[in-house]
């Protein structure tokens, strides 16, 4: 018997454990609260109103995957202050594969949410581009979302940026760029972020069974609020 109880005790303690922890993170004022749109938050399937299937909504942000641009805000000194280490010289022979096996670190990071630091990445990506090819249909806008800065404490992204960030954890690995490919050059860049998604409740889902077919602008947007343990969930969501 001892074999069949088990199982079933332990999901329940898991149970248990999660609605406390959920608990926990909604009590008292929140980190932060934050409106996004469909550009930062992606359904991740199309729901269907006849089927009972959790709906997620994943992050979406500008990656900043340009090495040069990455070290523009993940600076050697924020690399290290989140625990990175840089003490091989990029040009060291050893570099390579020091860099390549480095283990990545999880820090707070904080993106600004349609500011200067997306307008510029737009306007560079304007002079970039060509107009769209788009055989497929139309595709919704980039993500405003855009990485700006990080630290080993939450709290010190809330102080520096009251307003108009989100602030979540994210795994932060090292990148290197080798010689032959205009380096060296060490740059880190944001692995996941930590959740990458966030569940929809059950309340707001008629919303998004019932979404015209998707086009170049956000068809809805969502109230988002960081709990005290900096995990974000959803307070409203509502058509655009």
């Amino acid at each position: 018997m001892k074999r069949i109880l088990l199982p079933g005790a332990t999901a329940l303690l898991v149970v248990v454990a999660f609605i406390a922890l959920s608990g926990w993170n909604r009590s008292q004022e929140p980190m932060a609260r934050i409106t996004l749109t469909e550009r930062e938050l992606r359904l991740s399937h199309v729901p269907q109103a006849d089927v009972d299937r959790g709906i997620e909504l994943r992050f979406d942000y500008a990656r900043r995957a340009d090495p040069l641009d990455a070290r523009n805000w993940l600076t050697e000194e924020r690399l290290r202050s989140i625990g990175l280490s840089l003490e091989v010289l990029p040009s060291a022979p050893e570099a390579s594969d020091t860099y390549g096996r480095s283990l990545p670190r999880v820090a707070w990071v904080a993106f600004e949410y349609d500011g200067d630091a997306w307008r510029e990445i737009d306007r560079r990506r304007q002079l970039l581009e060509s107009p769209p090819h788009r055989p497929g249909g139309p595709v919704l806008e980039p993500s405003r979302l855009v990485p700006v800065d990080a630290a080993p404490e939450a709290e010190t992204l809330v102080a520096r940026y009251p307003r108009g960030h989100l602030i979540l954890r994210a795994s932060i690995k090292l990148g290197y760029v080798p010689p032959e490919q205009k380096g060296p050059l060490v740059y880190g860049w944001i692995r996941q972020v930590i959740p990458s998604s966030v569940h929809v409740p059950r309340e707001f889902r008629d919303v998004l069974t019932s979404l015209p077919p998707q086009g170049e602008t956000p068809r809805f947007e969502v109230d988002l609020t960081i709990g005290r343990m900096g995990i974000p969930y959803v307070t409203d969501l509502r058509p655009r």
